[in-house]
């Protein structure tokens, strides 16, 4: 039976960093998809159909990338979160210990 656990909380906090960058990336990815603009006529005169059916697939690229923001949003506080929350525990076990 193991007699602790050690947890290596640097780890998480690089890991919440990482995370950010992911986020920053998304974040970009998602400005340029909400800035685009298909007009109409992008296809020329015959291609107004294919403009129209590209439009749908643009809504569900912007709507991907920003469920992608918000998750890896949640998963950089949660990391960062569990990194505090591991310290706070190991500096409140250390005290009681001495």
């Amino acid at each position: 039976m193991p007699a602790g656990f050690e947890v290596e909380s640097s780890a998480l906090v690089t890991h919440a960093q990482h995370l950010g960058g992911v986020l920053d990336q998304l974040q970009d990815a998602l400005a340029a998809a909400l800035a685009a603009h298909l007009s109409p006529s992008a296809f020329g005169p015959c291609g107004g159909p294919i403009a129209a059916m590209v439009a749908p697939l643009a809504e569900t690229a912007q709507e991907a990338f920003r469920s992608g923001v918000e998750s890896v949003a949640a998963s950089r506080t949660g990391v960062h979160a569990t990194a505090v929350a591991y310290d706070q525990v190991d500096s409140y076990n250390a005290a009681e210990l001495s």
